[in-house]
């Protein structure tokens, strides 16, 4: 019953907002389990778009569903080694996880593709001051906040409160 309701939700949202349906608009407003069959939906039509699998990895992740958010962003790095969004994700996943080096590891890579990308250095910072490396995070946080704008810091707001509530 449960899940006819949500399915009806998603159905409802679709019509109601139909350029959301598969044109992979911004859904980050809706739950994530509604962003999970949106994406799953979106998938279901074109299997290789590795940016709706990297969004959906994503919601996964914000579901607390790890295993399944690594599985998307490993299938998205086994077509694409050097897929940003891929590598900062799994960094995400793993983070969450308590795998600190190893999310450091994929933060790292993901870095190396796009060294101004200013939420790369927020999650680095995070996972230093994780680790207990308050040096390194605050050095990572400097960087962030260097590279930022005004609506990047912003950014840099939500992402910090984000990674607080979901661990």
């Amino acid at each position: 019953m449960k899940k006819r309701h949500l399915l009806s939700l998603v159905l409802v949202c679709s019509l109601l907002t139909p350029s959301m349906a598969f044109s992979h608009g911004d859904i980050s407003k809706f739950p994530p389990s509604v962003q999970i069959l949106q994406y799953k939906m979106a998938l279901y039509m074109n299997p290789d778009d590795l940016e709706t699998r990297n969004k959906l990895g994503i919601a996964y992740w914000l579901a607390n569903r790890l295993k399944e958010a690594q599985k998307e962003f490993q299938a998205v790095l086994e077509k694409d080694p050097r897929n940003f969004n891929a590598l900062d994700g799994m960094g995400l996943v793993l983070l969450k996880a308590g795998d600190l080096k190893s999310a450091l590891s994929y933060f790292n890579k993901a870095e190396e593709i796009n060294p101004s990308d200013v939420l790369v250095h927020v999650h680095k910072a995070v996972t230093f001051e994780r680790m207990g490396k308050d040096e390194s995070a605050q050095e990572e946080f400097a960087k962030a906040k260097s590279l930022a704008t005004d609506l990047d810091r912003e950014k840099i707001d939500k992402e910090l409160e984000l990674l607080k509530k979901t661990g």
